[in-house]
């Protein structure tokens, strides 16, 4: 057995045990944090058994949308897929969501989902941490951030650098993580439409599954590239 046939080997037996564990973690966070935060924030005393019926119909999609998305970004073969279908995986839990990818200190546009006609192309979306709020908070501290825009408080909408927050609404920001680095972060919130109140946790534990995906495919990457070099040099000999 070659060398590569020993690492590719390990890249899928890691890769297995990775889908093999998120998946379960996964229905565990819907069964049990999310049907907790839905408890939390509703008082369900206050509604009929029609009302609570068509609650758990929403949780039940949410996490119908998020099993559908975790096991897409699974199958992914690319860097580029990974942050592609987390995009439209955030864009189906939430009703708006973008995805930038980290250069340095600065924030650059991948692909964007829900927003306004007018929004510019993800391409032309570029700015620096200070310049994007509680995104760039979120980015820093390697850790989700969530704004909710307080009207109680007269609050009034909050800006965003590449958009804005209307009041009454919640947004939130969550760090993708590669090897313990940022190298992404994904946006999203619910200022176009009512959700569920579980969208936000949905999209952290996507965004946290994408991150383990890049990582398999970038060590598979690395050790494509390894293996190349050793055979160039072994050639060269």
């Amino acid at each position: 057995m070659t060398s590569e046939d020993v690492f590719q080997e390990l890249g899928d037996e890691l890769a297995q045990r990775i889908r093999a564990q998120a998946e379960p973690a996964v229905r565990r966070f819907i069964n049990e944090l999310l049907t907790e935060a839905v408890k939390e924030r509703m008082d369900l005393s206050n509604f009929d058994g029609i009302a609570q019926e068509g609650q758990g119909v929403g949780i039940k999609h949410s996490m119908a949308t998020l099993l559908d998305n975790v096991r897409s970004v699974a199958r992914a073969g690319s860097l580029s897929a990974v942050l592609d279908i987390l995009t439209e995986g955030a864009g189906a839990l939430a009703s708006r969501a973008a995805v930038f990818t980290l250069d340095g200190e600065r924030l650059l546009g991948w692909r964007v989902s829900g927003f306004e006609p007018e929004f510019p192309p993800a391409r032309h979306l570029d700015y620096s941490l200070d310049e994007v709020g509680f995104v760039g908070q979120a980015v820093k501290a390697g850790e989700h951030r969530e704004l909710v825009c307080d009207s109680v408080e007269g609050q009034g909408d909050v800006e965003l650098g590449f958009t804005v927050l209307p009041t009454g609404r919640k947004a939130l920001a969550v760090p993708v993580r590669v090897g313990g680095e940022v190298v992404a972060v994904v946006y999203g919130d619910d200022a176009g439409q009512g959700l569920n109140c579980d969208w936000s946790a949905a999209l952290e534990i996507l965004a946290h599954y994408a991150g383990y995906r890049l990582e398999v495919v970038t060590s598979a990457r690395v050790v494509q590239l390894v293996d190349t070099e050793t055979a160039l040099v072994g050639s060269t000999v």
